[in-house]
């Protein structure tokens, strides 16, 4: 095994630095390592994480690993997402008591409630201009919210999606993307919805128990993918952009596609082979789309969009990973392992 780390050290960057952060909520011997999920996001600083563990919400410190700032009881059972506003003084988590909630990132203040899915809420997105917040339910639903005080915008419903998993505002905020399962036909897939312009606000932290009055406007989306490709995938993965398709099939191959507006696809790299042994079926893409990760064997690949090639191996990833988080700059790469460990990596220099 050392000579196989050996040959792979010029794929490498050129220096890291590694620091294992614990949640700390474990720690109190409520739950074994494994019981429940933790999901990380880099505050805009790129000196702070938030981390959200149960139904904890907690900011560390990155050079020290000191807990800067917690929320104990966020919500009422789990916490299935987290999301970050663009401007970072305002964060959002999902959670299986069927709310989002927002936050104010300084003092980890509940903003707003929002109240309107009638099943586990599993995913929260702001939009790039941070004025909307994107939820996604197992009842089927997405929905659209006022970031500044919570108003409900739009349901978004599609016949064919029973469980929405990830949400992906296209550039421009004309169209959402969300992708799930089919309710026919139980496969991945991704569904489209053309969005109108909400009224502009900026984010603000004014504390609220509940979302603004008002009616959502419902809105009917569209299947984009697949569409009769005949292509096997599982555990699909969306750019940020929504340009790249990161995709598994059952015999451990990784594909990326160039999925173009019209839900056609192109093949533009395989990026493992099928001999590979994958310990997860889901890749994690950097903010600027230009890298993807994921985990296979023991080592989390991170390989070019553009070429496919291979710029960031690292090793020692013996436990099943739940999540790969990039700072914003990209310079920063959070993990989060079924131990309950965070660990960041500083990346010095990307060798594509």
């Amino acid at each position: 095994r050392q000579k196989h780390r050996t040959s792979r050290r010029s794929e490498m960057t050129s220096s890291r630095t590694r620091r294992r952060l614990t949640p700390g909520f474990y720690s109190c011997g409520e739950d074994p390592p494994g019981s429940y999920s933790i999901f990380v996001r880099f505050m805009p600083d790129g000196n702070t994480i938030v981390i959200a563990c149960e139904r904890m919400l907690i900011v560390r410190d990155i050079p020290t690993g000191a807990v800067v700032r917690e929320r104990i009881g966020a919500h009422d059972t789990a916490i299935r997402g987290i999301a970050m506003a663009p401007n970072g003084r305002q964060l959002a988590t999902a959670a299986f008591d069927m709310t989002a909630r927002l936050w104010d990132a300084e003092t980890l203040e509940c903003v707003v409630v929002l109240w309107g899915h009638t099943d586990a809420v599993n995913s929260v997105l702001y939009s790039a201009d941070g004025c909307t917040v994107a939820t996604g339910g197992g009842d089927g639903t997405m929905r659209l919210w006022r970031a500044v005080d919570g108003k409900p915008l739009f349901v978004l419903r599609c016949p064919d999606l029973e469980w929405p998993i990830s949400l992906h505002f296209a550039p421009g905020e004309s169209r959402l993307l969300a992708t799930g399962f089919g309710e026919s036909s139980g496969d991945d897939g991704i569904w489209e919805w053309t969005l109108p312009a909400p009224p502009a606000q900026s984010v603000v932290s004014a504390p609220h128990d509940a979302a603004a009055p008002g009616a959502a406007v419902e809105l009917e989306g569209r299947r984009l993918w697949p569409a009769n490709t005949g292509i096997e995938a599982h555990g699909l993965s969306v750019s940020p952009n929504c340009r790249w398709i990161c995709t598994f099939n059952n015999e451990g191959a990784v594909f990326l596609y160039d999925l173009a507006e019209n839900g056609s696809l192109i093949q533009a790299h395989k990026m493992a082979e099928k001999e590979s042994k994958l310990s997860h079926s889901y890749a994690w893409f950097s903010p600027d789309s230009r890298r993807v990760a994921f985990l296979t064997e023991a080592f989390i690949k991170i390989r070019d969009t553009a070429t496919g090639a291979l710029c960031l191996l690292l090793n020692g990833y013996w436990n099943e990973i739940n999540e790969v988080t990039f700072s914003m700059d990209g310079r920063q790469l959070a993990t989060c392992d079924k131990r309950n460990n965070v660990i960041i990596h500083t990346i010095c220099s990307w060798t594509s």
